[in-house]
């Protein structure tokens, strides 16, 4: 896995915070019917400054699930939302 390759990232990503924000992402995603990867990249691509997202795409699925969050209509009160988990 990538943390037998570099052991530091798991300091970086296994933190409380980050299961939080995991955990409200999971509860959006039961609410809307929306993947949790389709609302995490929607919501990346709708950052300012952000021009694209890097996926790692095994197969077609993984590629299909990117260029649907593309074109997804990502509501501004979503984006806010999310933004918020962040900043607490």
């Amino acid at each position: 896995t990538r943390f037998d390759v570099i052991p530091g990232h798991v300091d970086i990503y296994f933190r409380e915070r980050s299961f939080r924000i995991v955990e409200k992402l999971r509860d959006k995603s039961k609410q809307t019917g929306i993947s949790m990867v389709k609302l995490a990249m929607g919501w990346v691509l709708q950052r300012s400054g952000i021009s694209s997202v890097l996926i790692g795409a095994r197969n077609e699925g993984h590629l299909q699930n990117a260029l649907s969050a593309m074109e997804m209509n990502y509501p501004r009160e979503w984006v806010k939302e999310i933004n918020d988990w962040y900043s607490k």
